[in-house]
């Protein structure tokens, strides 16, 4: 049997703009997600902040300091509070300049136990002129509220996923991608305006539709206009750019949030959600050629009145032939989105526990950067031992295997994997991460393929095995920069299958509909999830907790029982 080549080979003009503009739709969708997450505690820092009168604060009280900040009640409350370092006079012509580090708010009696009490130390911001004065909020409140509107914004996704999908079957693919890029980009940017946490929530609700709702329709785009073998390479490729926009997100967030230790100026969060503006620009730039598929239009036009009101019948994902389909799509989704927004994304957590608050805010950065990278590498991998790869590029994977095998090797004996050679040990992270991508691409190509059942196993045992290994084993420095990127391998295997399976579920008349509910209804169990995994906390150590929350892939390795498998089959009509 000859080597067919590549499958990009069989795009024409238009399939290559369609699947550029629904990546960078996708693309720009989850660099926003990761601008939230970036963004989220000094927003939650400055919306939470409490304004006080600095002739107030001269004559504050411990007791009076707790009810306006709502902590428990200190154990002296007639105890003046004070400023550390003290604030220069309100005329100081030097400004905040005079300050050498951020000044906090010392509550004494407020902090410890009866037997040993401590005084509770917060940060307090200043304006440049010293004329403003505010106290953030208690670490605390900051994670409570900021967990609040992380489900809000789930529960949004899901919703948008839902409506957006019905509308993507009624209304078409293009024009629905299009509403959802604009919504999510508007609304992004109206988060810079906010006033408290609940407008901000409120902006991040309608965020969280949009982007719930772009998925749905880009993949159901590039699925029904791909040809049937490039279709489940083209979606893999889709959903592999997801990671470049964590990427993209978290460089951006990198360059503009300040340092930890700024006096003031904490404000900066809002820059990034302007920059959040930018996808509206794609509007402008595809609306006109952009056209939706051939298929979705037949249906369309040939259906007639009555059937054709059954476009996007939602009632339609839960009776015969769909309801396997969209029982078997609903539970891989619950499976992987539970265990990544539940656990994936809580390593700065474990990673403060391990180096401690001083360096956590610098190491998560480059952790979250090199999970990323992981993630990258296992979404396309996980296409390729899915679908298959060319039996010619054995020889491509095997010489690319054993030279990256050969660099890590090097990296080793030049010190890679010690807390001395950080960068070494980064580098050796990824490389391991790469070495894994050219042994599923080979298994790929030696089986043409273990089909999406087989995947899915593989895939949630993966993540399962990865997140017991790092909660439970990761306990020094230098194994956070080689773990994190298996991590973000493993972890994100189920999510390059998604793209993939879920449009294969369902017929035309069906698929965004059928798509959005699979991969979105999920994210209202992730919302709830996220409040879960604190009241684990009252058991479990933090560790102990991500591991029984982790069991959550079992239940994905039940519904591979019963899965349709779709591998190699076209895609349904009608």
């Amino acid at each position: 049997m000859s080597d067919p080549g590549p499958w990009w080979r069989e795009l024409d003009r238009y399939m290559w703009w369609v699947l550029v503009v629904s990546a960078l739709g996708w693309l720009f969708d989850v660099m926003d997600q990761r601008i939230f997450t970036s963004s989220r505690p000094g927003a939650m820092d400055e919306l939470l902040a409490v304004a006080v009168e600095r002739t107030a604060l001269e004559r504050m009280t411990a007791g009076e300091a707790a009810r306006l900040l709502g902590l428990d009640p200190p154990l002296d409350p007639l105890a003046p509070v004070s400023v550390e370092p003290p604030l220069p006079p309100a005329g100081d012509g030097r400004g905040a300049a005079a300050l050498a580090r951020r000044p906090e708010l010392v509550i004494p009696g407020a902090a410890g136990s009866r037997e040993d009490p401590k005084p509770r130390r917060l940060p307090m911001v200043v304006s440049p002129d010293l004329a403003e004065v505010r106290v953030l909020p208690p670490p605390e409140r900051n994670h409570y509220i900021g967990r609040i509107a992380t489900a809000v914004f789930l529960v949004g996704w899901a919703t948008g996923g839902l409506l957006f999908g019905i509308l993507g079957d009624k209304w078409g693919r293009a024009f629905t991608m299009v509403l959802t890029i604009l919504v999510y980009s508007v609304f992004t940017g109206l988060s810079a305006l906010s006033v408290s946490w609940i407008d901000y929530s409120a902006y991040r609700f309608l965020t969280g539709m949009g982007v719930g709702g772009e998925f749905a329709a880009g993949a159901a785009l590039v699925a029904e206009v791909m040809p049937q073998r490039a279709r489940p390479y083209a979606l893999g490729l889709l959903q592999s750019l997801s990671a470049v926009g964590n990427i993209l997100g978290s460089l951006i967030a990198r360059h503009i949030l300040p340092a930890e230790n700024a006096v003031h100026e904490w404000e900066d969060w809002r820059l990034l959600y302007l920059v959040g503006v930018v996808p509206a620009l794609l509007i402008v730039v595809i609306r006109g050629r952009l056209k939706e598929p051939d298929r979705w239009r037949a249906v369309k036009e040939s259906t007639g009145e009555h059937i054709g009101k059954e476009l996007g019948a939602f009632k339609d994902l839960f009776v015969h032939p769909w309801l396997r389909s969209t029982l078997a799509g609903m539970t891989f989704a619950a499976a992987g989105v539970l265990g990544l927004w539940g656990i994936g994304f809580w390593t700065p957590e474990l990673i403060g526990e391990i180096v401690g608050p001083e360096k956590r805010s610098q190491i998560s950065t480059t952790a979250f950067a090199l999970q990323d990278v992981g993630a990258f590498f296992g979404i396309s991998a996980i296409t390729l031992l899915s679908q298959g790869a060319p039996r010619g590029r054995v020889k491509t994977y095997a010489v690319g295997l054993a030279f990256v095998l050969a660099a890590d090797m090097a990296l080793i004996v030049f010190g890679g994997g010690t807390v001395d050679h950080p960068a070494l040990t980064a580098c050796l992270g990824a490389s391991l991460a790469v070495s894994l991508y050219f042994l599923f691409a080979l298994v790929g190509c030696f089986t043409g393929g273990i089909g999406r059942r087989a995947s899915f196993a593989l895939a949630f045992l993966a993540a399962f095995g990865a997140i017991y290994i790092v909660f439970q084993h990761m306990r020094a420095e230098e194994q956070i920069y080689w773990a994190v990127p298996i991590f973000g391998f493993a972890t994100l295997l189920p999510f390059g299958l998604y793209a993939i399976y879920f449009p294969e579920l369902y017929p035309t008349r069906l698929r965004t509909t059928g798509t959005g509910f699979c991969y979105n209804v999920a994210r209202y169990l992730a919302a709830g999830g996220l409040f879960v995994l604190a009241d684990l906390g009252r058991v479990f150590t933090f560790r102990e907790s991500a591991v029984v929350f982790s069991t959550i892939y079992i239940v994905g390795l039940i519904a591979v029982a019963f899965a349709p498998e779709t591998k190699d089959r076209p895609l349904a009509e009608g």
